[in-house]
């Protein structure tokens, strides 16, 4: 079993099998704090996907030396801060 950082280092190069195994290590987990953060379903399987085309796109600039896990919490952190955002202009009087 390869670890994080070592798929991370092969997708990239574009290795989408390699980035696919983490993808189906980290998809449940990110799923759930999504979940747990949104409520609605349709719309947190679309924040996972932004999440994991963060991490990709980190991936193809060249690998981060804070490693997988640092680059994902980091995209998920970015993703939800954006929904947080977009959620309280919603709200504002038109």
């Amino acid at each position: 079993m390869q670890d994080d950082d070592t798929l991370f280092a092969r997708a990239a190069t574009g290795d989408l099998d390699s980035f696919e195994v983490l993808v189906s290590r980290y998809s449940s987990a990110v799923l759930w704090i999504v979940r747990s953060r949104v409520g609605d379903g349709a719309l947190a399987d679309d924040v996972v996907i932004a999440v994991f085309c963060q991490v990709w796109n980190v991936a193809q600039r060249g690998v981060s030396e804070e490693g997988f896990v640092r680059v994902l919490s980091k995209a998920l952190g970015r993703c939800l801060s954006g929904l947080d955002r977009l959620r309280r202009g919603s709200r504002s009087p038109a």
